[in-house]
């Protein structure tokens, strides 16, 4: 089941709303993604480009904590198609378990159409997840346009493997710009719900 929460700290009805102090990867007692909130310098350790021009730990923009991923997209067809993607580090899974995952995206100097992002959740049987992926699960490509932090994420997902990776990246096709994009408060784990469910205050 895909979710996605538009705005963080908007208004659940008229009873709750979400306390984005507390909502983040880090309050995630399951939450086995290491370096989720990019706090450590990711790149050639917990974090690496999948497709990407560049790929740094920046703190000058952030949803939670001191810092954020930021990725610089990679032109993969001339005016027309750009790609931005990174991957974590392996860790280990309960098998059999169902998952939840998911991260923030915020996306800059986007002119054109509107771009699809996703989170992406690849399980294996080795430790350095070297071997043929056994469970590849997604949210999905997701239409983004904001310059504001959104959750993408998928809930109640079955894992068969031992060990995951977690992906983040976005997609931009049809007379498209080069964009910036930035990942915050990634997470994966047994019955993770979205972030920002996790945090209510009554009103």
């Amino acid at each position: 089941m895909i979710n996605r929460i538009r705005l963080v700290g908007a208004s659940v009805c008229v009873l709750f709303s979400i306390s984005a102090a507390q909502a983040n990867c880090l309050s995630m007692m399951a939450n086995e993604v290491g370096n989720c909130g990019f706090e450590d310098n990711p790149i050639g350790m917990t974090w690496l480009p999948t497709t990407a021009d560049s790929i740094a730990r920046t703190t000058a923009i952030q949803r939670s904590g001191a810092a954020s991923l930021e990725i610089d997209a990679f032109e993969s067809s001339p005016g027309f198609v750009y790609v931005a993607g990174a991957e974590s580090e392996c860790f280990a899974v309960t098998a059999s378990a169902d998952y939840g995952f998911g991260a923030f995206f915020r996306l800059d100097a986007v002119t054109g159409p509107t771009p699809q992002c996703n989170v992406g959740f690849q399980s294996h049987n080795l430790a350095d997840c070297s071997d043929t992926v056994v469970d590849n699960l997604t949210t999905g490509d997701i239409d983004l346009n904001t310059t504001t932090f959104t959750e993408i994420n998928s809930t109640g997902n079955t894992v068969s493997g031992n060990f995951a990776q977690l992906s983040v990246g976005c997609r931009f096709v049809g007379a498209a710009s080069d964009f910036l994009m930035y990942a915050d408060d990634a997470y994966a784990g047994p019955s993770l719900m979205p972030v920002d469910l996790q945090s209510f205050s009554i009103q």
